[in-house]
């Protein structure tokens, strides 16, 4: 069994919740306010810089978003795609539709220069 590294955990989830949000179309200020909490804390989450983030606020946000666990734990590449166009399945527009992949591209390489750079430090050191 491979070991599980809490911080790129935390960063992956932080990562899929932003993706989740932003292709929702919700604003960070708006899900805050709903979950009773500061902008900061769900900016933290989003960035993976919350490390006494708890279970249970990763379910609260699950279900805020109807979303199901597993899959903001499992999501990759691949899956932000299909998400993007999950959300908009009802579209009437295929352009529509190519824009809300377009921005699953952008969310995917955002993370892939995210971890470029967390690598980077890495090999620094």
């Amino acid at each position: 069994m491979d070991t599980i590294n809490a911080q790129e955990l935390l960063e992956k989830i932080g990562s899929n919740l932003h993706t989740v949000r932003s292709s929702k179309k919700l604003k960070l200020e708006t899900v805050a306010k709903e979950m009773k909490v500061s902008h900061t804390v769900i900016s933290r989450i989003e960035n993976g810089r919350n490390p006494a983030l708890s279970l249970i606020t990763i379910v609260e946000l699950c279900n805020y978003y109807r979303i199901p666990l597993q899959t903001i734990i499992q999501m990759d590449s691949n899956t932000v795609f299909n998400f993007h166009q999950s959300v908009n399945e009802n579209a009437s527009s295929v352009v529509q539709i190519g824009q809300e992949n377009s921005e699953g591209y952008k969310q995917y390489i955002k993370h892939l220069e995210a971890e470029v750079e967390y690598l980077k430090g890495i090999r620094k050191n």
